[in-house]
């Protein structure tokens, strides 16, 4: 997993992970493919807010995984100062669905993108083969119209010797 946007975190604490290797609350989330919900913040947690008046250290911490085909590809880790609200608990679990569509269908659109792309890139290849061959095509034509000039000739010079 890479991280790929913050607010609220000391971005020194922040690594590129391969998610054999996570622990803690992204790696329950990845692991279960389910909300993971962290109440007992220890007072070491990279999870800071900076505030005008120091650091705080959040009360709740929730770990939102993203899935694609039954797997996990991106996590949305939320934290807060104070307990999470049941309807904020709610919306959260009522917009998963959501959030994975909205994921899938950018990955597909990436997916999209990148196959117009090479299918354009065939197209320009293919375009490039076509005039090499209507080139050859051009010259072969040459060539027979130029053998058969000098057939006609031959078989000319042929019923003249006869």
């Amino acid at each position: 997993l890479v991280p790929i946007s913050w607010l609220g975190i000391n971005e020194g604490l922040l690594e590129s992970a391969d998610s054999s290797g996570i622990t803690g609350e992204v790696s329950r989330a990845i692991e279960l493919g389910q909300i993971n919900y962290i109440k007992d913040i220890p007072k070491d947690t990279p999870f800071r807010f900076k505030t005008f008046a120091g650091e705080a250290i959040p009360r709740e911490i929730i770990a939102v995984p993203l899935a694609m085909k039954g797997k996990t590809i991106a996590v949305i880790v939320l934290a807060s100062l104070r307990e999470f609200t049941a309807e904020q608990l709610e919306f959260i679990d009522m917009s998963l669905p959501g959030l994975n569509a909205g994921l899938d269908n950018l990955l597909a659109n990436d997916r999209t993108r990148e196959m117009a792309g090479n299918l354009e890139a065939t197209n320009q290849e293919l375009e490039l083969q076509k005039g090499e061959l209507q080139r050859q095509s051009r010259e072969l034509q040459e060539q027979n119209l130029e053998l058969n000039l000098q057939r006609a000739e031959v078989e000319e010079a042929n019923r003249l010797k006869s």
